[in-house]
């Protein structure tokens, strides 16, 4: 007992309390999501019904879980296959003895706390000061939009990528300035941001190729391989989910790849864009007519302050870091600049108008606003004179306090309303609604003919030809099916599965069938011999070869950091 004492003074208490700050400040903005009843909220509902039948398919030793068979009216829905797997199998492990939406509760207070902490070691790393680190991760998990995605909007994406934003800074940092040896960060960083945001992928990569090309005096052959190198593991790491997103892509048109249908156009991206009012509107009890909160797009006047003191604060930056001060401050106009009509959407090229909604663009304000207020925010505290530190204390206050009384608005004892009710109600949803299953992950085909989904029968349709159809078994759960066709004359028949690549159709003899697209948006077969069906979900061949690339990927991402860690710890002997 004594030594443990004896251990427990050795120990620097103080060095802990900037991780105590944001544990602390985490846990209190994240109180309210446990609170509410998931299943009658935004897109939680949806998160909740990818997670269950997921789930269940796995259970049932369907793997990849690619398509849901009870969705779309018991026709099939691809809930995991436009989706970052991130979002559905992490919550999926965390409820595994509970239920999905405890899973996302937990997974949601993992996503804040790691982010935060993201935030903090990228600032203390840049800046060596654990005020200017304290201050970043803070307003980086504290500002208004980032509980917008969290509370009112649940992008359980977005808001799973911001983990991985700051990660990426620290890698293309190590590239630039530091030690190469840490330059895997740039792997896992892009690995995390495919596998949660596409969106926030592609407009991670545009900040980090200007982010390089600002910095190209400092790149050199070896470190340009190596920053190869690592794009390269990020690519095949992740080939188990963008290899099959590209094969179904190249397969027929769905509605998610639809620029008419996603609002992606660049004159529906400029409707889509923020007022300048909005952007400091009241950020602690923003509700609507029927005083429900809903989104807010302020900046958080906190963030707005520290940001204005960047006049002052510009001068004192130290050299060394001066050059991503300023290009911090660019970016963060941009992005500014960038959710509102000045910016000219009109002629953006489609893979930036893919952003849908311009005021997404407050969540990169948010990451680079939060660098520069944790900088600046540092330089005041140094400033005893005239109270600096008292002020920065006040500043952070103030912002958690607006933080939590704004999360408070969602603390609504109507959300625990019958609340098992609306749970089991959202994992059983089959219609097709925004309110229930949204429906971009349709062949556009089918997108445009609901009215048939919701009336067509459960049974294979002979569309041309002579046939009849007999002994038809669909096991619903599996979403594997068997029936005997009598060929008379060539005929195509349709399937009651809308169509994606991953089915498999044999005959009697287990020869595979080749199948298309039928007008209606489902799966369509040409037989001209009578014979016994199977049918059931299964990987294509590019699939197969998607994860033996990951696998592949995987090895070599290890063996990398491994290789990484032994030199960097044989530099640290030798400068010892």
């Amino acid at each position: 007992m004594a030594l443990f004492v004896l251990n427990m003074k050795k120990i620097d208490f103080k060095k802990y309390i900037p991780h105590l700050i944001i544990l602390l400040a985490s846990i209190l903005i994240s109180i309210p999501i446990f609170k509410m009843n998931l299943s009658s909220t935004n897109e939680f509902r949806i998160h909740i019904g990818r997670i269950v039948a997921i789930s269940k398919l796995i259970k049932n030793n369907i793997f990849p879980a690619l398509i849901s068979n009870n969705n779309m009216n018991g026709f099939g829905y691809a809930l995991n296959i436009f989706y970052g797997p991130i979002t559905t199998y992490i919550p999926m492990l965390l409820s595994y003895k509970s239920i999905a939406s405890t899973g996302i509760q937990i997974f949601t207070l993992i996503s804040i706390i790691a982010s935060g902490y993201a935030m903090y070691f990228y600032t203390l790393k840049i800046t060596k000061n654990k005020i200017a680190a304290t201050c970043s991760a803070l307003m980086y998990i504290l500002l208004p939009y980032k509980l917008t995605n969290i509370y009112s909007r649940n992008a359980l994406g977005e808001y799973s990528a911001s983990i991985f934003l700051p990660l990426l800074l620290n890698g293309l940092y190590e590239l630039t300035e530091g030690n190469s040896k840490k330059t895997y960060l740039i792997a896992l960083s892009a690995i995390g941001l495919i596998l949660s945001h596409t969106i926030t992928t592609i407009y991670a990569l545009i900040f980090s190729v200007i982010y390089l090309i600002a910095f190209y005096k400092k790149l050199n052959l070896n470190k340009i391989k190596i920053l190869i190198i690592n794009v390269i593991i990020a690519i095949l790491v992740t080939s188990f989910y963008w290899i099959p997103l590209m094969e179904y892509r190249a397969s027929t048109k769905y509605a998610i790849f639809d620029s008419k249908i996603m609002n992606t156009t660049g004159s529906d991206v400029y409707e889509n864009t923020s007022n300048f009012d909005s952007l400091f509107e009241n950020e602690i009890n923003y509700k609507d007519n029927d005083g429900n909160s809903y989104p807010t797009l302020a900046l958080g006047i906190m963030s707005v302050t520290l940001l204005l003191f960047s006049i002052i604060c510009y001068n004192k930056v130290e050299k060394s870091l001066k050059m991503i001060y300023i290009l911090f401050i660019i970016f963060t106009a941009i992005s500014l600049w960038m959710t509102t009509k000045l910016f000219p959407w009109q002629i953006m090229p489609n893979f930036m108008t893919v952003i849908q909604f311009a005021w997404r663009m407050l969540g990169f304000y948010i990451l680079f606003g939060s660098v520069i207020c944790g900088i600046n925010a540092s330089i005041l505290y140094q400033n005893k004179k005239y109270n600096g530190d008292i002020l920065v204390f006040i500043i952070i206050l103030f912002q958690l306090i607006i933080s939590c009384l704004y999360v408070k608005n969602y603390y609504n004892s109507n959300y625990k309303l019958d609340s098992e009710y609306n749970y089991q109600k959202a994992i059983s949803q089959k219609k097709i609604s925004p309110m229930s299953i949204n429906r971009e992950y349709l062949p556009v085909k089918a997108f445009y003919n609901l009215e048939y989904i919701n009336n067509r029968i459960q049974q294979p349709i002979i569309i041309n030809g002579d046939a009849s159809i007999n002994n038809f078994e669909k096991n619903q759960e599996t979403g594997k099916s068997t029936f005997k066709i009598s060929i008379i004359t060539t005929s195509e028949i349709e399937l009651p599965y809308i169509y994606y690549p991953s089915y498999k159709i044999t005959d009697e003899n287990n020869k595979n069938i080749d199948f298309t697209e039928s007008e209606n948006g489902f799966i369509q077969i040409k037989l001209n011999k009578s014979t016994n069906i199977t049918v059931e979900p299964k990987m294509t061949k590019i699939e197969e070869l998607s994860y033996i690339i990951s696998i592949v990927g995987i090895i070599i991402l290890i063996i990398n950091i491994i290789i990484s860690k032994r030199e960097e710890r044989k530099q640290t002997c030798q400068n010892q």
